[in-house]
């Protein structure tokens, strides 16, 4: 019993040591990193007019038709930053 307690505080030692001695070199940070940006995008929207139009009689007649625009949106990105 005495061994495996003995053995088990010598593992822990050995590791604990090991992590410090990788970590010693380290104590700057990372030369970059990531930050959230606003930028622009672009969205293809639907909008629908009501449009007056002429049968072969020439009688009016509503005609609901659907155009598409383009429009600028605000885009949030996880972009990479060099500091």
């Amino acid at each position: 019993m005495k061994k495996f307690l003995t053995a088990g505080v010598l593992g822990l030692a050995m590791v604990a040591m090991s992590s410090s001695a990788a970590n010693a070199g380290h104590f700057h940070r990372p030369p970059c990193g990531f930050r959230w940006v606003i930028c622009h995008g672009y969205r293809r929207v639907p909008y629908t007019v009501c449009e007056v139009a002429y049968d072969h009689c020439g009688r009016p007649f509503k005609v609901y038709r659907t155009y598409f625009r383009t429009v600028v949106v605000p885009v949030r990105k996880l972009v990479k930053v060099g500091y």
